[in-house]
C-alpha cells in the first residue's frame, strides 16, 4: 500500500511539473510596451509574469534609466526595438535572452552608452538596425552573434566609434550599409564575414577613415556605390572583390585619394559614373574592367587628373550623357570610349574648362583621329558572294580597335561606295552593300 502511495506521488507531482513548465514561454503585449522609468523595468516581470516573447515594439526612452536587468528573460521582439533618449545607460545588459527582434532595431541619442554589451544573444534583425548619435559609444561588441539583418544597417554620428568590431559574424544584409559621419572609425574592419548586400554601400563624411579593408567578401553592390568626403581615404583596397554594381558609381571630395584602385574587377555599373571634385587623383587606373554603365558619364572637378585612360573599354553605347568639365590639368581624353561616344553620342556633350587637349568637344574628337594611319593590311577581310549580282556581304575582323572606312571600286577603278571613317570596336564586323542604285 505504501508503495502504490508513492507512485501516485510521483505521478502527480510529475504533471505539475508539466503545467508549470507549460507556462514558462509566453507571448504577450501585442500592443507593444514603454519603459520610461527604471521601476516600470525592475518590476516587469512581476507585472507580466512568465512574459518571455513580446508580440508588438518595445521602447526604452528615460533620463532615470540606469540597466536592463529586468528585460533579461525576454528572448523574442515581434515589432521593433527602439531604445532612445536614455541619458543614464552605459550598456545594454540585461538583454542577453534576447535572440531575434522581428523588425527593426533603433539605438539612438544615448549619450553615455559606451558599448552594445548585452545583446550578445542576438542573432537576426528583421528589418533594419540604426544606430545613429551615441557620442560615447567606442565599439559595437556585443553584436558578436548577429548573423543577419533583413534591411538596411545604418552607422552614423557616433563620434567616439574607432572601428566596427564586433559585426564579425555578420554575414548578410538585405538592405543599404550606411556608415556616415564618425569622426573617429578609422577603419571599417569587423565586416570580413559580409558576403550579402542587398542595397547600395553609403560611406560619407568619415573624415578619419583611411581604409576600407574588411569588405572583401562583398562580390555585389545591389545599389549605389556612394563614397564622399573622406579627407584621409588613401585608396579603394577592400573592394576588389566587387565585380557587379547595380545603382551608380559616386566618388566626391576624397581628396587623399590617387587612383581608383580596388575596383579592378567591377565589369558593369548598371547606373551613372559620377567622379567629381578630388584634389590628388592623377588617373583612373582601377576601371580598367569596366565594359558597360547605364546612364551619364561625369567627371568634373578632379585638378590632378591628366589622362582618362581607365575607361577605355566602356561601351560608348552604354554612356547617356557624357560630361568632363574643369579638370584644370586633363589633357589626354582621347581614350577609346570616349572616341567612340564622340563619333556617334547617345545624349548631350559637355567637354569645357579643362587643359589644353580636352578642352572642347572639337579638341578631342581632333585628337582621336590624329596619328591613326590607314591599317589595310590589318583587316582580315572576305566579300561574299563575289562576284555577284545583287547584293554582297563584306566581313572583316580587328585585331583591336581602329578606324574603318571601306572604299568599293567598279572594274574601271573609279568609286562606287565608301563608308563613313568611323572608329570601331575590335572583333568581327559586316556590310552589306547592293549596286541597285549605280546607272
Amino acid at each position: 500500500m505504501e508503495q502504490g502511495i508513492r507512485i501516485r506521488t510521483t505521478i502527480l507531482v510529475w504533471v505539475f511539473f508539466l503545467a508549470l513548465s507549460g507556462l514558462n514561454a509566453q507571448s504577450c503585449l501585442p500592443e507593444g510596451i514603454i519603459f520610461t522609468t527604471q521601476s516600470q523595468i525592475d518590476s516587469f516581470q512581476i507585472n507580466y509574469p512568465n512574459c518571455t516573447e513580446i508580440e508588438g515594439d518595445m521602447t526604452i526612452q528615460g533620463n532615470n534609466i540606469t540597466n536592463l536587468n529586468g528585460l533579461s528573460v525576454l528572448t523574442s521582439i515581434g515589432g521593433s526595438v527602439i531604445i532612445e533618449f536614455n541619458d543614464s545607460l552605459i550598456s545594454l545588459s540585461g538583454m542577453g535572452g534576447l535572440a531575434t527582434i522581428g523588425e527593426h532595431l533603433n539605438i539612438w541619442w544615448n549619450s553615455s552608452l559606451t558599448s552594445l554589451s548585452g545583446l550578445e544573444g542576438l542573432i537576426s534583425v528583421g528589418s533594419g538596425l540604426v544606430i545613429h548619435a551615441n557620442p560615447s559609444l567606442t565599439s559595437l561588441s556585443g553584436l558578436d552573434g548577429l548573423t543577419s539583418i533583413g534591411g538596411s544597417l545604418t552607422l552614423s554620428f557616433s563620434s567616439a566609434l574607432t572601428s566596427l568590431s564586433g559585426l564579425e559574424s555578420l554575414t548578410t544584409i538585405g538592405g543599404d550599409l550606411k556608415i556616415e559621419s564618425n569622426a573617429a572609425l578609422t577603419n571599417i574592419s569587423g565586416l570580413e564575414s559580409l558576403t550579402s548586400l542587398g542595397g547600395g554601400l553609403w560611406i560619407y563624411v568619415n573624415e578619419a577613415l583611411e581604409s576600407l579593408a574588411g569588405l572583401e567578401g562583398v562580390t555585389q553592390i545591389m545599389g549605389d556605390l556612394t563614397i564622399t568626403t573622406g579627407d584621409a581615404l588613401q585608396s579603394l583596397s577592400g573592394l576588389e572583390g566587387v565585380i557587379y554594381i547595380e545603382g551608380s558609381l559616386h566618388m566626391a571630395g576624397n581628396h587623399s585619394l590617387t587612383s581608383l584602385s580596388g575596383l579592378e574587377n567591377v565589369a558593369t555599373i548598371g547606373g551613372e559614373v559620377a567622379i567629381y571634385v578630388h584634389d590628388s587623383i592623377t588617373s583612373l587606373s582601377g576601371l580598367e574592367s569596366l565594359t558597360s554603365i547605364g546612364g551619364d558619364l561625369r567627371i568634373k572637378h578632379c585638378d590632378a587628373l591628366t589622362s582618362l585612360t581607365g575607361i577605355d573599354s566602356i561601351d560608348a553605347t552604354s554612356i547617356t550623357n557624357l560630361v568632363i568639365e574643369g579638370n584644370t590639368s586633363l589633357s589626354t581624353c582621347d581614350v577609346q570610349s570616349i572616341c567612340d561616344y564622340l563619333a556617334s553620342p547617345n545624349g548631350t556633350v559637355e567637354i569645357l574648362d579643362n587643359n589644353q587637349g580636352c578642352d572642347s568637344p572639337q579638341e578631342v574628337e581632333e585628337a582621336c583621329t590624329v596619328g591613326v594611319p590607314e591599317q589595310e593590311s590589318a583587316l582580315q577581310l572576305s566579300a561574299y558572294p563575289n562576284p555577284f549580282t545583287t547584293s554582297t556581304t563584306i566581313e572583316y575582323k580587328l585585331i583591336e580597335p581602329s578606324h574603318v572606312q571601306l572604299t568599293i571600286y567598279n572594274a574601271i577603278g573609279e568609286v562606287v561606295y565608301r563608308t563613313e571613317d568611323r572608329m570601331m570596336l575590335k572583333g568581327i564586323h559586316t556590310v552589306t552593300w547592293s549596286p541597285s542604285h549605280l546607272p
